[in-house]
């Protein structure tokens, strides 16, 4: 195995309890209120899922749900850490000479976080929101990682904790990891469901042996 492609949110760092503290207060300024459990669901299936969800049910504007949403985000992103076993298997595959890449929604500040906690130097490539490309699970910003890094999709891993990451993977013809601790996507198809991001490098040196 050549390369991994790397998801950020709920992948790499753990932004879900910020971002579901956001949106709760984006609906607090507005007179609602929510249980967190339920945006926190919600979430988990996209930020546009979540905040139609909650715009539904309270009856407001989405749109402005969702600025007031990157308010507050902008003010708590630094809250946000890196998963547990992250560093130690992020540090473990650089040892062993695989490639790891980033492919994110987001913008800029994904760089950004993974820099405040020296992530960024086992980066060679990422592709972020500026850069125009479909949404997963298209997918055309995997496929461009790789034309760019000359790696074939099947020896590359790509790795997240939801299913439109592994769906990604699949249509771009890759390995897919399905980082799924709290078991909540079962039935989603995979090539490796972990519980624990450090026992990746262990799978990826087991599939390299072969």
């Amino acid at each position: 195995m050549q390369a991994v492609v790397w998801d950020y949110d709920g992948t790499l760092m753990d932004t879900y309890p910020m971002m579901t503290d956001c949106l709760y207060d984006a609906l607090r300024v507005r007179g609602f209120e929510a249980e967190k459990g339920w945006l926190l669901d919600s979430m988990k299936e996209t930020l546009s899922y979540a905040v139609e969800a909650c715009a539904k049910r309270f009856g407001t504007d989405p749109a402005l749900l969702l600025r007031d949403f990157r308010a507050f985000e902008r003010l708590h992103f630094s809250r946000a850490l890196p998963l547990p076993g992250i560093p130690e298997a992020m540090a473990r595959l650089h040892a062993m000479g695989v490639r790891q890449m980033l492919l994110t929604h987001r913008d800029q500040t994904a760089l950004e976080g993974l820099k405040a906690h020296h992530l960024d130097v086992f980066l060679q490539d990422a592709v972020t929101a500026e850069m125009g490309f479909p949404r997963k699970p298209d997918p055309s910003g995997l496929r461009y990682l790789l034309d760019r890094a000359g790696i074939s999709p099947e020896e590359t891993v790509m790795v997240g904790d939801r299913p439109l990451d592994v769906q990604a993977g699949r249509a771009a013809g890759t390995k897919t990891c399905l980082l799924d601790p709290e078991k909540r996507f079962p039935s989603e198809p995979c090539s490796i469901r972990l519980i624990r991001a450090e026992d990746l490098p262990e799978w990826i040196g087991r599939q390299t042996e072969k």
